[in-house]
């Protein structure tokens, strides 16, 4: 399920899902599992392709990770 909007990825990330990020062209994949912690407005990222968490803000969220210019350019999805 390709990821749209930030809202979308926020409902989608209560439990701890799966998603992930194309690159080259669907030739790879980051896969990640995210948690958004809405009482604490608060991501946990956890990258598999080297095993580190993240704990972030909405804002470093948009900073520090590639999440969002990835779900603009049509490549964030949920397995």
């Amino acid at each position: 399920m390709k990821i749209k909007t930030l809202t979308q990825l926020k409902k989608l990330a209560t439990g701890e899902n799966e998603f992930y990020i194309s690159l080259a062209g669907g030739l790879a994949r980051s896969s990640k599992v995210i948690f958004f912690d809405k009482d604490k407005n608060e991501w946990e990222i956890d990258n598999q392709i080297d095993d580190t968490r993240q704990n972030l803000s909405t804002d470093q969220l948009k900073t520090e990770t590639l999440v969002l210019e990835a779900m603009k350019k049509g490549c964030l999805f949920m397995y």
